[in-house]
């Protein structure tokens, strides 16, 4: 009822023709796909593989992850693919594969594949830069997220772009 009432007023009230959509991360079960099919405009997900936990609450060290290499579990962390909605676009407006994971040099390839395989519309990293100093001569460490002080990052961009965009699967 909430996002019936949000969309009605975003465009009858304020004539918004842009597409929405809602309910994009997490855990997504089964009767979603329902809901999903009568009220957004599209589908949109997220897929983190080794998003890091904090045992100790909020965002500071200690940090785990665990090291998941995809392709070894049932379904191949496929469930993202899941998610679909006959004749929705389908947008993936948050991945990564977080680093220092060592599995990491596998997620350009992998959902470049996915995508193109799946004709999926939009497949969008997170994220390339938090900050702009990132982008100084002294780039700092490999973080969770951002791509431009990763080399392995920036190499899975040079392969899953081609696959994706330009078809090259």
């Amino acid at each position: 009822r909430m996002y019936v009432r949000m969309r009605d007023y975003l465009r009858n009230e304020l004539g918004v023709k842009a597409l929405l959509t809602d309910e994009n991360w997490g855990t997504q079960p089964a009767p979603m796909q329902a809901v999903r099919a009568s009220l957004f405009d599209y589908v949109d997900a997220h897929h983190y593989v080794d998003h890091p936990e904090f045992p100790e609450g909020g965002w500071h060290l200690p940090s785990t992850l665990y090291n998941e290499n995809i392709l070894g579990q049932d379904g191949c962390s496929m469930e993202i693919s899941w998610r679909r909605v006959t004749n929705k676009p389908f947008a993936v407006s948050e991945w990564n594969f977080c680093g220092p994971a060592r599995h990491r040099s596998m997620s350009g390839l992998y959902m470049g594949t996915l995508a193109a395989l799946q004709d999926w519309n939009v497949l969008w990293r997170f994220a390339y830069s938090h900050w702009f100093t990132a982008y100084d001569d002294n780039f700092g460490s490999v973080g969770y997220f951002d791509a431009v002080n990763d080399p392995t990052a920036l190499m899975a961009e040079r392969l899953f772009v081609p696959l994706f965009l330009r078809g090259d699967l």
